[in-house]
């Protein structure tokens, strides 16, 4: 086994094409982490500058009445994560700012799609997209004819006459030209490393030893394929023609295909649509069932009854501030209601690229990639969870400052002190670890076992059943 690696890498080095390939793919490779890590700076940079500057307009917005501060609102922004160099997964398309401000959730906004130009949406090159793509687009080419070029030269008896079965030669050339990939995406991400140390949010080590083993096995499985196809094709030209039809087949056309699949089996709500119904159930309850006055008049009894008055007009607190915070919890309710079935509706679309993991292992590592980097939707929904719970957290500070803050019912002109505001602590936003990712991977990783499975009985049970003759 170790002759025949070593004979294959001392083949491999006589390829003047196969050498410029490679190289010309390592250059890209360091070309588009620089790049993105180029850009990943300038996007770190701007959202640490603004959160700072969107926080100290909060902390000095003087002598201002809690609700109206509450209208004003909050901005916080999605932090970047530095594994967004290696997969940007669906960061360009999901929003970066979000508003934080009562009575009202809101979406994030300002994606990096939305202030590039129409040609930049079609794709942008990414180490995620050579990696995925391009590698082993170049793994296809130059396996291709592992075996079939031997075929067509003549040697392959010559080989098997030296005391190499099929099978083992087919594993020899597997295992060496993997080899040769491991290293190229090792050191791909040794530079990734270097680069991103002093911007460490999180496991980063552990989320790159972990992607470092997916595309190992990635490779594998491509090469694997490649071949045990050119031990099986009569031919190089055949061999060609069948791993790029393949290659198209699983990195271009099935992908969308699944998507729009997933898309018109569970079609979204429109956000329109969505803040109508909320709308509508904050006032009129929730199927239909205790509506706005409804509520408020058990709200004011239950005030009635908790400081033991004879009316409302004697609650010795600011009624308004307690009233807001009420209204404010039942939308909570609603919301979560109606962004729970969101939810819910977005992952039952995406379950058929899923499944597509077991028919095509791009769509597997596709998405293990994206969510060792944290950028996939569930990361999104994280991120956006946080947020929301910062923003109750602090309409609920400002209601409950309007309310026992000294101030009297109706009287909206009052204001609270100046210092008040430096005591709301600011939005933090923490990373779920590695494990919870890889959580919602499952049906992915059981895909690529069951890939490394099959392509090794492939090997194992059919090679020396094939006629080398043919």
């Amino acid at each position: 086994m170790v002759t025949i690696i070593k004979n294959e890498w001392r083949n491999l080095l006589r390829s003047r094409m196969a050498i410029v390939l490679l190289l010309v793919l390592l250059l890209l490779a360091i070309f588009t982490v620089w790049q993105s890590f180029s850009a990943f700076k300038t996007a770190y940079n701007a959202r640490t500058e603004a959160a700072v500057h969107m926080r100290e307009k909060f902390t000095q917005q003087g002598e201002v009445n809690p609700h109206s501060a509450a209208h004003y609102g909050h901005y916080v922004y999605k932090p970047i994560s530095t594994l967004s160099v290696l997969d940007e997964g669906l960061n360009p398309y999901t929003g970066v700012t979000l508003r934080l401000e009562g009575h009202r959730q809101n979406e994030a906004v300002f994606s990096p799609v939305q202030e590039s130009s129409s040609l930049l949406r079609f794709g942008q090159l990414n180490l995620g997209l050579v990696l995925q793509v391009l590698l082993p687009l170049f793994i296809l080419f130059i396996c291709h004819n592992a075996i079939s070029g031997e075929k067509e030269n003549g040697n392959m008896p010559l080989n098997l006459v030296q005391g190499s079965s099929l099978r083992k030669l087919v594993w020899g050339k597997v295992f060496a030209y993997t080899i040769i990939w491991v290293g190229f995406l090792s050191v791909t991400l040794a530079l990734l490393w270097i680069l991103t140390g002093n911007h460490s949010t999180g496991s980063v080590t552990g989320r790159l030893a972990a992607t470092w083993c997916l595309y190992s096995i990635y490779y594998f499985i491509i090469t694997a394929i490649a071949v045990f196809i050119s031990a099986k094709s009569k031919t190089s030209a055949n061999a060609l023609l069948t791993v790029l039809f393949a290659w198209l087949i699983c990195t271009v056309l099935l992908p969308k295909a699944i998507a729009n699949m997933g898309e018109n089996l569970t079609p979204l709500i429109t956000r329109l649509a969505m803040d109508k119904q909320i709308a509508e159930e904050n006032k009129n309850g929730i199927d239909g069932h205790n509506p706005r006055n409804e509520r408020t008049k058990k709200f004011m009894d239950s005030l009635v009854a908790v400081y033991k008055v004879d009316s409302v007009n004697q609650v010795p607190v600011n009624l308004d501030g307690l009233t807001m915070q009420a209204d404010e919890e039942y939308h909570n309710v609603v919301y979560d209601k109606h962004f729970g079935e969101l939810a819910k509706n977005m992952q039952q679309q995406n379950k058929p690229a899923v499944f597509s993991s077991f028919i095509n292992p791009y769509a597997a590592v596709s998405n293990i990639s994206m969510s060792l980097a944290g950028t996939d939707i569930f990361h999104h929904f994280h991120f956006t969870h946080q947020a929301e719970q910062y923003r109750r957290t602090i309409i609920k500070i400002m209601n409950d400052e309007q309310a026992y803050g000294g101030s009297k019912t109706g009287d909206w002109d009052w204001t609270t002190r100046a210092d008040f505001w430096e005591k709301v602590k600011d939005f933090e936003y923490n990373q779920p670890s590695a494990k919870w990712s890889l959580q919602h991977t499952g049906w992915e990783l059981a895909a690529l076992t069951v890939w490394v499975l099959l392509v090794t009985g492939l090997i194992h049970f059919n090679t020396n059943n094939i006629n080398i003759l043919k």
